[in-house]
């Protein structure tokens, strides 16, 4: 079959088995309101008031917010400061700094897009595998069991995100234009998180050329199919890292985003090792509330075990679905395994629900083609209802409590640790502008606070995640701005093992020029040391 350059054919299935698309008025009308409601679900999940949000400060975004300041401030990711990923977050975040300024929303609302990104996305692929309103549930039971788990717009959830579409791009046909549009996506998707967008564009590559040979095409016709899509994933990506090595210097930034990572991501008191695994923490999850056990034990559950029941389901196939959806089933086997090997070594229960996306979508498919469809349709439907009316309970049964920022209002939740003492203590006596060394890695506070790190690092650790060449720099620049206050906990003093401490002299000039003033809860539930500087 020669390789066509436009107007290529539909998916087999849209002429054998065409699914209906919600033409009906009513349909859409309820699409649109389910839409609403998962925007509704999502802001009042996240926020106590209109425009007041829930502080997500603690999390992993807190960093992309912060080094977004450095960046505006005319600093170089690599050259100026420590980060192990590629740029995407936080070039992402200050491009939102640029347009609204150092709000203390941004957060939540980046989740709020991201959720309902997700759900449009994950809507796109489904409606051409599933009937009617039915397209929607893998986006709901999405947002509900996984999304929800992990609300923390980071890397993780951008990189999927943008992964997710490149499947919804290539799903109904695999034209020239799909496929370098799906290859862009993927390239970005890297320049947010290495590890799952080159594992997804491997996994998309091996899926175009299975696909083409299925087709029967000539080997020059798959060839130039592979170009389509790599070409555009190659210039993307490679823009980027030839333009960060030559600002940061080559050998610098390989071993930031390739062998930093590689040796030391692991060594921290924080797992991130196969012990980690999802299912792993489900019985302790059992001890801490009851209730927290069905979200990790059903992705835990789902992947990879969908994706192999999936492939066997295929090996034994019969005519109940088209030719067409079994490769769109491929195409989500392929990528969901693929964004799972990208974690395998650290598969927690967070970054198990940010790549969850494929195996709710061929899960609800699987289940949609038994005998007992209607009511297991049905029983999803409900517990996404209950879940959602839960979850909306849950985060408003306590009136939360609120401070003021320079960022803006924020509202803190009782239940997980009373940090408002300390954020009031922050906000009282500290200025936007001033140096503060956060090293307990916490860095939301310097985006909330408007404060500046005079270091390249975002925390210490006594593990060998902080090396010994970096102690000289946080010394220099301690001493260099003459920093007024350090935020010290015991976590900072949390050995890993033998010979890991590399903090020391830190530590002897902490004690030397700095006294305790005072300790607080922080949004850890955890206790806070704040010393000021002797005169």
């Amino acid at each position: 079959m020669p390789f066509q350059l436009s107007n290529e054919p539909e998916l087999e299935s849209q002429k054998e088995n065409p699914i209906s698309y919600l033409e009906d008025r009513t349909r859409r009308l309820l699409a649109i309101f389910l839409f609403l409601c998962a925007f509704v679900y999502l802001h009042l999940t996240l926020f106590a008031t209109l425009r007041v949000p829930f502080d997500l400060s603690y999390g992993d975004n807190g960093l992309g917010f912060t080094e977004a300041q450095r960046i505006l401030k005319g600093q170089v990711i690599y050259r100026d400061f420590f980060d192990i990923l590629l740029p995407g977050v936080p070039y992402l975040d200050a491009l939102l700094l640029k347009l609204f300024g150092a709000r203390a929303w941004l957060p939540n609302a980046c989740l709020v897009s991201l959720g309902i990104g997700f759900l449009w996305a994950s809507f796109v692929i489904s409606r051409r595998l599933l009937p009617g309103l039915s397209a929607l549930l893998p986006g709901f039971l999405f947002l509900v069991f996984a999304f929800h788990k992990y609300l923390d717009p980071t890397h993780h959830l951008y990189s999927n995100l943008l992964i997710t579409a490149a499947i919804a791009v290539i799903a109904a046909r695999r034209s020239p234009a799909r496929l370098a549009g799906a290859g862009a996506l993927c390239g970005l998707a890297a320049i947010f998180s290495q590890a799952h967008g080159v594992f997804a564009a491997l996994a998309l590559a091996v899926f175009v050329w299975w696909d083409a040979t299925a087709d029967r095409k000539e080997k020059r016709d798959i060839l130039r199919a592979e170009g389509c899509y790599l070409a555009p994933f190659f210039v993307i990506l490679g823009a980027c890292i030839l333009y960060f090595a030559a600002e940061a210097g080559i050998g610098r930034f390989i071993n930031l985003t390739i062998i930093f990572p590689c040796k030391f991501w692991n060594a921290t008191y924080d797992p991130n090792s196969f012990s980690d695994y999802a299912l792993a923490v489900v019985a302790q999850e059992f001890f801490y509330h009851p209730y927290h056990i069905p979200r990790p034990l059903i992705v835990g559950l789902l992947i990879p075990a969908v994706y192999i029941l999936a492939i066997i389901s295929y090996r034994r196939r019969d005519s109940r679905a088209s030719n067409g959806q079994w490769r769109q089933i491929m195409l989500l086997c392929a990528v969901g395994l693929s964004l799972f090997a990208s974690i395998v070594n650290s598969a927690d229960i967070a970054r198990m629900s940010s790549i969850a996306m494929p195996a709710f979508i061929i899960a609800v498919w699987l289940i949609q083609r038994r005998k007992w469809t209607r009511g297991a349709i049905a029983l999803a439907w409900m517990a996404v209802a209950i879940v959602m009316l839960r979850d909306i309970w849950f985060v408003r049964a306590r009136a939360p409590v609120y401070v003021d920022t320079p960022a803006g209002r924020i509202a803190l939740n009782p239940i997980a640790g009373n940090s408002r003492a300390y954020y009031q203590w922050l906000a009282s006596n500290t200025h936007p502008g001033d140096y503060v060394f956060d090293a307990t890695g916490h860095p939301g506070l310097y985006f909330l606070f408007g404060l500046r790190n005079p270091t390249g690092l975002w925390w210490l650790t006594s593990c060998n995640f902080t090396r010994p060449e970096q102690v000289p720099g946080v010394l220099q620049g301690l001493k260099q701005h003459q920093v007024p206050l350090i935020l010290w906990s015991a976590g900072v003093d949390l050995k890993c093992g033998p010979n890991t401490d590399h903090i020391q002299p830190i530590r002897e000039y902490l004690h030397r020029c700095y006294r305790q003033i005072g300790t607080f809860r922080d949004s850890f539930d955890s206790t806070a040391s704040v010393w000021r500087r002797q005169s």
